[in-house]
């Protein structure tokens, strides 16, 4: 990039405005403000292009690089002071802070966090009508990092952000008692716009659980949602299927949906089947699950005779009582599953028969990870139970497999279908890799 040369002799500058328009959206927010510095004609497409939109990908940690101060003085040269007033004055948080959600060392914003922090505030409010994608990683346990996430969820509280594909996801670990208040009360506050142009929202990275009132509130007010994943990361659904019904009410267009299944009822069912078009079903099954009533197989039916193209993923936690797996594969019904995950303590192999008997058609990823801690050799049943589901499945793309498996039943699978060789399209292994580490003694109330 030359800002010496006049920008009648920038050759780049020959190129088409909507070339350079799409050249410019695959750039970060900072760069985006350097941009703006080169020439006039870049400075124009920057401001002015309604064309111009980018994705957006924050990452929020609680302890940042020793050397910040030096990156930090380096962007202040070249663009600057950006620092946002209302991050750096520490006396507008609140102060009356629940100290179950904090540590003793979290009591006190990180103020040197803050001026980092507050560049990329200062980006995202003066580019906040242009930014199409916002993906939000976050460090929840500091007090610090969960400000900021606040701060940037209340900017794009408006009626006028163009917003298409949102995602909010925890990469750290929850203090005890820690209920993540100040950020579900953030969150309602960015739903609680009415907004046409948030079509994906993923809240599966979450680590606090989604209750009915925050996800009726982000259907309400976002109508034209396709996609929808409310998948959480807690150890309990919170959503009833009262909730789940007004949301499905709401949103006429979806076509994407993940939740628990223990909020699936058979009201649920017939909501589902007055959806346009709807595509995929997402359902993880849980413990939980036991105590849920059975759902009319004759529903499920008719959800596959109405939307032909429908696909499921059927995600079976590792809680799931193992004697109830094969029951909510519904075999008798032939469900068009697409996607097929295993978190179960044993290996498997009556489930696997099913899978290949009943998904043949549909069946296109598999993904089967077990301790496999007890037996440490390759088993002949669990090889033939592999071999037959990779014979069945002729659409198969992805097949991982955490156990060992005989070397001669790899080659035959790479046989028939080559293209697991690629690279993340297969892991199929001569030896034990565990996934989950857990005691035996500890395997009966995985069974209750």
């Amino acid at each position: 990039m030359t800002t010496a040369i006049d920008e009648n002799f920038c050759v780049i500058n020959s190129l088409p405005e909507i070339v350079l328009v799409q050249i410019f959206s695959h750039l970060t927010i900072d760069e985006r403000c350097v941009l703006v510095q080169v020439c006039k004609l870049w400075y124009q497409i920057v401001q002015e292009s309604y064309r111009l939109s980018y994705t957006c990908i924050i990452r929020l940690f609680s302890h940042l690089s020793s050397s910040l101060s030096n990156e930090t003085l380096a962007i202040q040269r070249r663009v600057g002071r950006v620092l946002s007033h209302s991050l750096t004055v520490i006396h507008d948080l609140p102060q009356n802070r629940n100290i179950s959600e904090t540590n003793e060392n979290e009591e006190n914003v990180n103020t040197n966090y803050l001026v980092y922090y507050g560049f990329i505030y200062k980006y995202m409010k003066q580019f906040q009508y242009d930014i199409r994608h916002l993906h939000i990683h976050i460090e929840q346990q500091d007090q610090t990092t969960r400000y900021v996430l606040c701060k940037l969820l209340n900017l794009f509280s408006h009626n006028k952000r163009q917003i298409r594909t949102f995602s909010l996801s925890f990469i750290g670990f929850n203090p005890m008692f820690m209920k993540c208040s100040d950020i579900t009360n953030s969150l309602r506050a960015f739903f609680h716009h009415q907004s046409q142009s948030l079509l994906v929202c993923d809240l599966s990275g979450v680590m606090f659980s989604l209750d009915d009132d925050s996800c009726i509130t982000l259907s309400k007010y976002n109508q034209n949602l396709l996609s929808l994943n409310l998948q959480d990361q807690s150890l309990v659904c919170c959503i009833t299927a009262y909730g789940l019904m007004q949301i499905i009410e709401n949103l006429k267009y979806l076509n994407d949906l993940w939740v628990d299944m223990i909020a699936v009822t058979d009201d649920v069912l017939q909501l589902l089947l007055k959806q346009d078009d709807l595509k995929h079903l997402g359902l993880r099954i849980r413990r939980e699950e036991k105590y849920s009533d059975e759902i009319n197989p004759q529903l499920w039916r008719q959800l596959r005779e109405k939307h032909s193209k429908l696909r499921l993923t059927l995600n079976f936690d590792i809680t799931t009582p193992l004697n109830r797996i094969a029951a909510y594969m519904k075999p008798e019904i032939q469900l068009p599953v697409q996607t097929l995950i295993l978190n179960t303590p044993v290996r498997v192999y009556n489930e696997l028969i099913i899978a290949a008997n009943n998904y043949h058609e549909t069946l296109e990823n598999v993904y089967i990870q077990t301790t496999a801690q007890w037996v440490l050799t390759p088993s002949e049943v669990i090889n033939e139970a592999i071999l037959y589901l990779a014979e069945r499945c002729p659409n198969l793309k992805t097949l991982y497999y955490d156990c060992a498996l005989d070397p001669l039943i790899i080659e035959h699978i790479y046989s028939l279908h080559p293209h697991l060789k690629e690279q993340g399209a297969s892991k199929l292994l001569l030896i034990d890799s565990p996934t989950h580490n857990i005691q035996i003694q500890e395997m009966a109330d995985l069974f209750g």
